[in-house]
């Protein structure tokens, strides 16, 4: 019993002046240091004007017929991470075809993680639940019908382009899903403008109003709005 005792003992005396040992140490040792932080920055540049080229594609004609009716829409940035499209008096059957152009304004490369899109109706005079009931109008009969993007360098320069919607149509609906699943758009990456690569994205983004949009849809403005999401580059 006595051996056992004086083993315990020995075993604590021991960590105790460990401990005092590292504490001694620890205070006379110093590592100054300057973090610096970088900025994740990607926005989009200010392209405000009218929505280019509406037109009405007939596809049950040979050869295929194209109509051109007067602008009804408007591009605009709500900030600089923030594209909207204002659409007044469309009508079933119209296309558009939205431009936008983004590029990493920050000091660290950026990879793409996601797009959100909403849509909102203008008019002050629904109920709440008419507003959500035309919304989710517009989630489901809003198709997209092309996405194309071109990559550039700081200078301007074309590096490569990405057909990530071409030849399918997806809705505004499962817009955010199909561009999250989608390998091309994973593996995207801006560089910073004092690197060599990829700095810039330009593209167009194709909407076509579908015939089951409803009559109440007659004469009201909504916007879509697109807001690409980016992570650090060596984010998983």
């Amino acid at each position: 019993m006595k051996k056992t005792k004086v083993i315990a003992l020995v075993l604590m005396a021991s960590i105790v002046l460990m401990g005092v040992g590292y504490a001694w140490w620890s205070e006379t040792v110093t590592i100054p240091a300057t973090v610096n932080t970088g900025e994740l920055l990607v926005e989009f540049v200010d392209q405000h004007r009218d929505l280019s080229y509406p037109y009405l594609f007939y596809p049950y004609f040979f050869p295929q017929h194209y109509t051109y009716p007067d602008s009804a829409g408007e591009l605009e940035l709500a900030d600089s991470h923030t594209l909207n499209a204002n659409f007044t008096n469309f009508f079933p059957g119209m296309n558009y075809s939205v431009p936008f152009k983004l590029e990493n304004n920050g000091t660290i490369p950026a990879r793409f993680k996601t797009c959100i899109v909403t849509c909102d109706i203008i008019d002050d005079t629904l109920s709440q639940e008419e507003e959500d009931t035309l919304i989710q109008e517009l989630y489901k009969h809003i198709l997209v019908t092309n996405l194309y993007i071109r990559k550039l360098d700081s200078s301007g320069h074309q590096t490569g382009s990405i057909h990530v919607i071409n030849g399918s149509t997806t809705t505004l609906e499962y817009l955010q899903q199909y561009l999250y699943n989608n390998a091309l758009l994973r593996d995207l990456q801006l560089e910073t403008k004092d690197q060599p690569g990829d700095n810039i994205l330009e593209g167009e983004i194709a909407f076509r109003f579908s015939e089951d949009f409803e009559n109440n849809m007659q004469n009201r403005h909504f916007i879509v709005s697109l807001n690409f999401e980016w992570k650090q580059f060596n984010e998983d």
